[in-house]
């Protein structure tokens, strides 16, 4: 008999020998939730680009953040279509995953600085960056059978 090790607090089914580790269950549990909101953070963040862009006195720290920005709404909208499309791109995944810690880690350094930003608004984001940082790190994939065996139901 095959003896496979099982992580602590980790759901084990034993009919299709597959263990499942509880964050990487979450994931994929909540796994439209991070798609979606995804694409909302990708469009918003071509709004922001383009009502910034139409500034007439933007400086040239403002263009590089502008720049910025749109690298990281255009990695967030192609890690979205390729994840609805079922392929996934590690190398997207893993920019994508580094560049919202960066962002989540510098909207923490920004809330630190007396009278910067009003405490509890950055806070949802940056939780929400920190846990888009771990699915995408994770390169968490939508698997049917998976999800079967959470519902119960067979394949």
């Amino acid at each position: 008999m095959l003896q496979i090790n099982k992580p602590a607090g980790a759901k084990f089914y034993d009919h299709q020998k597959i263990c499942i580790p509880p964050m990487r269950k979450f994931y994929q549990s909540t796994y439209y939730f991070w798609i979606l909101t995804k694409l909302a953070f990708a469009i918003g963040g071509f709004i922001g680009t383009i009502l910034e862009l139409r500034k007439d006195h933007l400086v040239v720290a403002g263009k590089q953040f502008v720049f910025l920005g749109v690298t990281y709404t255009l990695l967030l909208l192609a890690d979205v279509i390729f994840s609805l499309n079922g392929s996934y791109y590690r190398l997207i995944k893993y920019l994508s995953g580094i560049s919202s810690l960066i962002i989540a880690v510098v909207l923490s350094g920004s809330m630190l600085v007396p009278g910067a930003v009003n405490i509890p608004f950055p806070a949802i984001f940056i939780i929400w960056f920190f846990l888009s940082a771990i699915f995408d790190l994770m390169v968490v994939k939508q698997r049917k059978h998976l999800v079967d065996l959470v519902s119960n139901k067979p394949n």
